[in-house]
């Protein structure tokens, strides 16, 4: 598998863009499939709003090293299912993936009863 950054030419730009959008870290496009990666205070801000706000409840399935781990966030009226993974970048940082459902999907719903 060959990852390859898209539109970005080394990853000093990447860490530029970073900076400008701050929510976003990097897209990167594995295989066609294209990803956002968040940092850790774009998430936490998240999780705020998505319990406080829409009272939803979060769950935390896995702890997380220098991260969330693995996070769902569920139960919030007229609202998705949001899934935050932590993913390892190096010894010293990680980042974080969203993932949003319609309804909870099976694997978790098992976990949080």
């Amino acid at each position: 598998m060959q990852m390859i950054w898209s539109n970005y030419k080394s990853i000093k730009t990447v860490c530029d863009i970073a900076y400008q959008r701050s929510e976003r870290w990097a897209v990167l496009t594995l295989n066609n499939i294209t990803m956002d990666y968040y940092k850790l205070s774009t998430c936490e801000e998240l999780i705020d709003k998505y319990v406080n706000e829409f009272n939803g409840e979060c769950t935390t399935l896995e702890e997380g090293c220098l991260g969330l781990g693995l996070v769902l966030l569920h139960n919030a009226k007229g609202k998705k299912t949001i899934l935050i993974k932590e993913f390892y970048l190096n010894s010293q940082s990680s980042g974080h993936t969203i993932r949003m459902y319609n309804k909870m999907p099976k694997k978790y719903a098992i976990l949080t009863f």
